[in-house]
């Protein structure tokens, strides 16, 4: 169910290539990414890298340095710079000889790692929960409201045998709201496919959960696309695929929107190509329709 790749490929690929071949001059990069993210990498005249990240996600957070170091565990790979470069949100002093020591499948892990520096950040929240889960303390018994990459609020529950999620869906149009309903509904039949039974499990409604009922309206108004449900488990929020779960959770309303412009656009040609047939059977004045 992977949205998007919660490792950014060009940056990835940039850093790869100036750990393996340092620039001989004082370099950077700008790169951009979905939802307003920007990176800029630095490679400095003694040889060290800085990885700066602008997230509009982060404008609201009071003490943004103290959130990423609780995030981004990454064992000397890379420490938080407490001068960050103005215009953005962090900055990550990355240990390029520390990178350069290592065997090329470590390399690669500890890059990719950096390189997914916005997935670990997003995450953050949904891991801890994940591990009260998993070391069996559901002392969260209230529904917790979380934001996702886009900025709209989903809710997250924990239950005795896993963690149930509960996105309210909105559209900005009646008619994308008619398309949407019909793409949640085939996405949630199709989860039920016998290939796909280790995925999480899902459920659309049009109702309120009754999980969400008592909270504050503003919270769920607006609300004219149903309610997506979906069960994580303990096997799901442990090992190797953790990430790659929450990531999905967390950019589920980009999911959503990506593929409702796909919708739309594959229904507008469809239109388009019967129109242009239809246009092409008829006659071509209303002297040949009255000779039929």
């Amino acid at each position: 169910m992977a949205c998007t790749d919660s490792c950014n490929g060009l940056l990835y690929n940039r850093m790869k290539q100036w750990v393996h071949i340092p620039p001989t001059i004082q370099k950077q990069e700008k790169l951009c990414e979905w939802g307003g993210v920007k990176y800029l990498l630095q490679h400095m005249l003694d040889e060290s890298m800085k990885l700066s990240v602008y997230m509009p996600e982060l404008s609201s957070c009071d003490d943004v340095n103290k959130d990423v170091e609780t995030a981004v565990l990454f064992k000397g790979m890379a420490s938080v710079d407490a001068q960050v470069i103005s215009g953005y949100h962090i900055t990550l002093d990355v240990n390029v000889r520390l990178l350069r020591r290592l065997p090329d499948q470590q390399q690669a892990f500890w890059l990719r790692e950096l390189s997914s520096i916005r997935c670990k950040i997003m995450t953050s929240s949904l891991r801890k929960l994940s591990h009260r889960l998993i070391d069996e303390r559901k002392d969260v018994e209230e529904i917790v409201a979380m934001k996702s990459c886009s900025s709209q609020t989903y809710f997250v529950k924990l239950q005795e045998s896993g963690m149930k999620i509960i996105f309210p869906m909105r559209f900005p149009s009646a008619q994308d709201a008619a398309i949407g309903r019909h793409f949640l509904q085939g996405f949630v039949d199709a989860g039920k496919q016998a290939t796909l039974k280790r995925a999480p499990s899902c459920s659309y409604d049009q109702e309120v959960p009754c999980e969400l009922q008592g909270l504050d309206l503003a919270l769920i108004e607006n609300v004219n696309g149903g309610y997506i449900n979906m069960f994580l488990t303990v096997r799901h929020l442990s090992g190797p695929q953790m990430n790659e779960i929450l990531w999905s959770v967390c950019s589920f309303y980009y999911f959503v929107s990506r593929r409702l412009k796909a919708c739309k656009a594959k229904l507008q040609d469809t239109l388009s190509s019967q129109f242009t047939y239809i246009s092409s059977t008829l006659p071509d004045g209303p002297s040949e329709w009255l000779q039929v």
